[in-house]
């Protein structure tokens, strides 16, 4: 049985699986397929970039063990050029190697050995943020943030010569919060619970890299300089632009 959450609209979710070990590999097609989910399977990095060419691909189950160009440079192509959700399959617990891969893009990540259940509960969380999140714009004065493609984008006078400028999954969180803020001060706290990963509580000094990350960014490419982001001493940060009319 297709369950609805293996479509968007009226076309069927596409996943692409990239797995080097064979029977895990098509383990993993009979279990996306089970979700009816359509799935195309890759053993490395190039066979997915030749699977990404047979159409548009809703999310991406990543092995981080790949042969070749390894899992992370998959996972920081596959974020920096297109909207794909991404899951990573991991062999390692070590958390600063999880924050990694969470800062080089991944939506998610498994540690194995998993349940097939927990990983289809996982995949089924990313798809569905990502499709609550498609078409949504945040525009601010001079840019505005693209939530399904995790891009802030130049708006107004000489844009069109602009760059978009890529941005992480919690960097697009932090972002999209000062930026419905209004102008008015966020709290650290909160800050840390949108933009910590599902089931954890977060870290605050987390919170500190994310925002340096934007404020360097952000001046970086034009859209803004160190100040654009402002700090509240003891309590958090504000976006000093305020929002446009969109």
């Amino acid at each position: 049985m297709v369950i609805a959450s293996a479509w968007i609209g009226v076309r069927m979710i596409r996943c692409v699986v990239v797995e080097d070990e064979t029977l895990t590999r098509q383990g993993l097609v009979r279990l996306l397929e089970a979700e009816g989910i359509e799935t195309v399977a890759a053993s490395d990095a190039y066979a997915c970039a030749a699977a990404l060419k047979g159409g548009p691909v809703d999310i991406a189950v990543i092995d981080l063990g790949l042969p070749g160009p390894g899992g992370e440079t998959l996972v920081t192509q596959l974020a920096a050029g297109s909207d794909t959700a991404i899951v990573v399959l991991t062999a390692t617990d070590d958390p600063a190697r999880r924050i990694a891969l969470l800062d080089l893009g991944a939506d998610d990540y498994v540690v194995k050995p998993y349940h097939p259940g927990e990983l289809m509960a996982r995949i089924r969380a990313v798809l569905r943020r990502r499709q609550a999140r498609t078409g949504q714009v945040v525009q601010t004065t001079g840019w505005k943030l693209d939530l399904a493609a995790c891009l802030a984008r130049p708006v107004g006078t000489g844009a069109e010569a602009a760059v978009p400028v890529a941005l992480t999954r919690g960097e697009v969180a932090i972002l999209e919060q000062l930026a419905a803020a209004e102008g008015k001060v966020v709290s650290r706290e909160r800050l840390c619970r949108v933009a910590a990963r599902p089931g954890t509580e977060g870290d605050l000094r987390t919170v500190d890299t994310l925002v340096f990350r934007l404020r360097r960014k952000l001046a970086r490419s034009g859209l803004g300089n160190e100040d654009t982001i402002a700090t509240a001493p003891g309590f958090g940060y504000r976006l000093v632009q305020g929002p446009a009319a969109s």
